[in-house]
């Protein structure tokens, strides 16, 4: 079993901004300005996890999520089962709901998520204000 723990500070464009939910989209919606926010969203927590392996992570796991990345794929690919838990920090109240926030992370990372068991989804209003999300992913 591994353990990966790694914050997500802000969301991309706001440093201290709220995570985004996940959304649902038509193909036709593909160059509206909530899609492509979104769209930037996934790349954001796909670097971030990127930046993780990379510090904590052996080269060759680096190596291939890094690919992967590189290619437009998930990062977590080839996981029979695995489970993640995320506690989310609010930066104020135009926010997305918790479990549309547990989506868009697992979509962001997780090419077949399908087997995704969900550890907890906690959330805060700190008085910092500063938007994060703590992730823990099992991979069983």
């Amino acid at each position: 079993m591994a353990l990966i723990a790694f914050t997500i500070e802000g969301n991309g464009v706001e440093p201290d901004g709220n995570a985004l939910p996940k959304i649902r989209k038509t193909r036709g919606q593909s160059w509206t300005e909530p899609v492509q926010r979104y769209i930037k969203w996934k790349r954001y927590v796909q670097l971030t996890y990127a930046k993780y392996l990379e510090e904590h992570a052996t080269k060759p796991i680096y190596n291939e999520a890094a690919r992967r990345i590189i290619q437009n794929k998930k990062p977590i690919a080839g996981i029979a089962e695995a489970s993640m838990g995320i506690e989310i920090y609010w930066h104020d109240e135009r926010h997305g709901d918790p479990e549309g926030i547990f989506g868009s992370i697992a979509d962001a990372l997780f090419e077949n998520d399908k087997h995704l068991a969900i550890d907890y989804v906690r959330f805060h209003h700190p008085e910092d204000k500063k938007g994060k999300v703590n992730i823990k992913i099992n991979i069983h």
